[in-house]
């Protein structure tokens, strides 16, 4: 019976707005009219993919389990570290997992293996190969099927890595899982002590130079030592480490005797104009006084007697011969300051010239002091630089001995009792899916070549009509 759909039902679009695409109502009306074509297409591509993997020969799974630490040894420094504390935590530390996902898959690790097990050989391995048959070609065709053939996966919010291996035979496929393994921890110990190992040979070779070059500064000290007699070469410390008690000797010596000699000089200058040691000799004064009696005699004689009085005359000789005693008398205390002012001299000379050859035999000790200070330090530095290499060899090949990757294996993969159908049943569901969608584009594309009007929108869009009724028929 059919029936007038209620006025919303009536209701369409305008036709100058509904445009040239299909409506959803319309592709589903043109798919369910061709529901069977469908159907039968994909049954059909679903049957003969299902026999001719029922055909194919079943292929087994073998897993190898990996766990990588968050703590490594550093064998160069010797110290052990967090990876994810020291890079940037959980973040950095599965990026590092995935990096080593990666390695594990790369020609580094892959291509030992295909050695090890003659893969280049084997039929399965080699299977549609091209090429120039060169033995490079043929290993680089092995590694790539090998790698089709592996998984390498990190467990879920775990440090877990599995390493699987798809192979037809079981034990080939754990072999090769196994052998994957042992590659990657072989060469992840050789990336961990290779850079080790070779700074070792490095700091070996340093060693030897710097051992050389400790002995060539030690002979120069030791041929200083016998050329100079010096046996403490340490700065301020020996005979000439300070000031020597000889020079502060000599110098207040040489004080005393500048002194004397100026006292001396002084004196000697003194004498003839009121020295007080000439002047309290009894002598000089003896002799002063009776020069001035006989010139006081003198005056009175003149007053009254001429010159050529026979008193004038003697007292005149009276009066020479007391001023002759007198400067007798006063020379022989200039004679004693003379020879006073000269043994001073003597003596500042002797002290200057002892002074003069202390110092300079100060100075040439402390010269060859100085000397032998640089030998010393270049000694010590060279020692140090040798040490200091010494304890970073001692390290490195500490390290060397006690490094570990900070990958090890945790269960070593065994061959597989079942073979892996999920790998077909995903083929299965990928070539349905595929035949569903291919077929359905097909019913579309002969629809579009064979227009039929499947719906009330068909009028409407494609022939400009407006539809007033609509009849639905009901079961």
């Amino acid at each position: 019976m059919a029936q007038i759909p209620s006025q919303a039902s009536m209701s369409a679009l305008p036709i100058e707005l509904s445009g040239s695409a299909m409506s959803i109502t319309q592709l589903w009306r043109i798919l369910w009219a061709r529901r069977a074509m469908i159907i039968g297409a994909t049954l059909a591509v679903g049957i003969v993919t299902g026999v001719l993997l029922k055909i194919e020969p079943d292929t087994y799974s073998s897993t190898v389990t990996l766990l990588v630490s968050s703590r490594m040894d550093d064998p160069v420094s010797g110290r052990e570290s967090n990876i994810g504390s020291s890079y940037g935590g959980t973040q950095y530390l599965n990026s590092y997992i995935a990096t080593q996902i990666e390695y594990i898959r790369s020609p580094v690790i892959l291509f030992p293996v295909v050695e090890k097990f003659h893969l280049a050989a084997h039929k399965d391995y080699m299977l549609g190969y091209v090429g120039d048959n060169s033995e490079a070609s043929r290993r680089q065709w092995a590694k790539e099927s090998l790698r089709e053939r592996l998984t390498v996966v990190q467990g879920t919010g775990s440090l877990f890595m599995y390493i699987t291996v798809d192979d037809q035979d079981p034990s080939f496929a754990a072999d090769l899982a196994n052998g994957i393994a042992d590659s990657y921890l072989t060469a992840q110990r050789k990336r961990f002590l290779d850079p080790a190992t070779d700074r070792a040979v490095r700091y070996s070779e340093q060693l030897k130079s710097l051992k050389g070059k400790i002995d060539e500064a030690q002979a120069k000290v030791s041929k200083f030592r016998r050329q100079t007699g010096l046996t403490n070469l340490k700065p301020d410390e020996g005979p000439y480490g300070g000031k020597s008690a000889r020079l502060s000797d000599l110098e207040s010596r040489l004080t005393e005797a500048s002194a004397q000699r100026l006292n001396a000089e002084l004196r000697l200058g003194r004498i003839g104009r009121g020295d007080a040691t000439v002047l309290s000799s009894t002598v000089v004064q003896s002799l002063k006084a009776k020069l001035q009696a006989s010139e006081a005699k003198m005056a009175e004689l003149r007053a009254t007697l001429g010159p050529r009085h026979p008193n004038i005359v003697a007292l005149q000789t009276e009066i020479d011969q007391a001023r002759m005693q007198l400067d007798q008398e006063i020379s022989v205390y200039v004679d004693g300051a003379r020879a006073e002012v000269n043994s001073a001299r003597s003596v500042e000379e002797r002290l200057q010239k002892e002074l003069k050859e202390e110092r300079e035999a100060i100075m040439k000790a402390r010269s060859q002091q100085d000397e032998a200070a640089q030998l010393l330090r270049e000694l010590d530095s060279a020692t140090k630089i040798y040490e200091a290499a010494l304890d970073a060899f001692e390290t490195v090949q500490l390290g060397k001995e006690i490094a570990s990757s900070n990958v090890e294996i945790v269960n070593r993969a065994v061959p597989p009792s079942q073979p892996n159908r999920s790998q077909k049943r995903k083929i299965m569901m990928i070539v349905v899916s595929a035949a569903l969608i291919v077929s359905s584009l097909i019913a579309l594309m002969l629809e579009l070549l064979n227009r039929k009007i499947r719906s009330r929108e068909d009028i409407e869009r494609e022939l400009g009509l407006p539809v007033l009724v609509q009849l639905q028929g009901k079961a």
